[in-house]
């Protein structure tokens, strides 16, 4: 009887620490996991934003603070409606675009704290949390120097072409 007795408490030993090293295991690939998205989301060279649908900001990685020129708390505070452009036409079209295909690709204009107006190459996807809460991520980036550089090349494409034109 004692045998048996200790056989068991044997038993639950084993079996408790092999449920504790399964808990470690998966605490440790949790970390592993948390690790490799702070490390991507805050050495990305783009901006990221986390937001709901309905514009709230929740977070905010350092270069959309460092492009917009807020701190996350701030970017929190206002939401998109601080820093995407109302007026600009292309805002309604991209909400219902993303409401619509839960995803949007193309350009918006974005608002700096100091006020300067920006070209932005945005992405932006709605998805499901775990915990069935919809959230979106907004990823974009100043495009103000392409721009310029694709207006500069059909300028001068566009003088070369009359001089073309108009050599006999």
């Amino acid at each position: 009887r004692f045998t048996d007795m200790f056989s068991t408490l044997s038993y639950s030993n084993i079996q408790l620490a092999r449920s504790m090293a399964e808990q470690q295991r998966v605490a440790a690939a949790l970390r592993e996991s948390e690790d490799r998205y702070h490390s991507l989301f805050a050495n990305s060279m783009d901006a990221v934003l986390l937001t709901t649908p309905t514009g709230g900001i929740l977070a905010a990685n350092p270069e959309a603070q460092r492009l917009l020129g807020y701190s996350e708390a701030e970017l929190q505070r206002i939401g998109r409606q601080g820093i995407v452009d109302t007026t600009d036409p292309r805002l309604a079209a991209m909400l219902a675009q993303r409401a619509r295909d839960g995803r949007f690709r193309g350009e918006l204009t974005f608002i700096t704290q100091k006020g300067r107006k920006f070209p932005a190459e945005i992405s932006s996807l709605v998805f499901t949390r775990q915990d069935g809460q919809q959230m979106t991520s907004m990823v974009f980036r100043d495009i103000t120097e392409r721009q310029r550089t694709e207006a500069a090349l059909k300028h001068s494409e566009a003088q070369y072409r009359a001089i073309i034109e108009t050599s006999p």
